[in-house]
């Protein structure tokens, strides 16, 4: 099975909410919304945090495609949903951000280590951030993006650092009156 036909395998049955068993459905347990879903360099899939009537999840699960099965694994350092989920090149995953219950935004992060199945505190983003993005780069480190500010995740390092204002909104330029026009007329 290739590498992309198992991500899609395993994102699709991670989206998966089952409210009433079916013959041969697989029930994510807990239920659970604004979760990551992070192919691991074993085949496996982590599953991280979420949200469902109970509350913002700190729980995570492993789903193994072979088997269509899911385990616990370990539990995140703080209950995160919309947050990011980013494989890193040691095959660790960098976990960043969130919006939590409470309207709380975090700017924590955590990795997770598949070797052990525990999750560790990691240097926190210079903001709090919520349904960011969060992108691998060619070096390894990860850029982490929302609308106003990035930071710069350094694994090698374990550091994160502000990167410069190059987001900021522009700003609007006013012409004088003469020279205005509806240009979507």
């Amino acid at each position: 099975m290739s590498k992309c036909s198992t991500l899609l395998r395993a994102i699709a049955f991670a989206l998966l909410t089952v409210t009433t068993a079916r013959a041969g459905a697989i029930n994510l347990s807990p239920e659970r919304t604004g979760h990551t879903a992070t192919l691991l360099n074993s085949g496996k899939v982590l599953i991280a945090g979420g949200v469902n009537e109970s509350g913002t999840l700190a729980s995570a699960l492993l789903y193994d495609p072979g088997s269509g099965s899911f385990t616990p694994t370990g539990s995140m350092t703080a209950p995160r949903a919309h947050h990011t989920a980013t494989l890193l090149q040691n095959g660790k995953v960098l976990i960043t951000g969130s919006d939590q219950a409470s309207s709380t935004l975090l700017k924590s992060a955590e990795i997770y280590d598949p070797s052990t199945g525990l999750f560790t505190k990691a240097a926190s983003m210079s903001i709090s951030r919520t349904r960011h993005s969060a992108t691998s780069l060619q070096d390894g480190r990860v850029l982490l993006v929302d609308g106003k500010s990035a930071d710069l995740f350094n694994p090698s390092t374990g550091t994160l650092r502000r990167l410069q204002e190059h987001l900021m909104p522009i700003a609007k330029i006013t012409l004088p009156f003469c020279c205005r026009m509806d240009l979507f007329s």
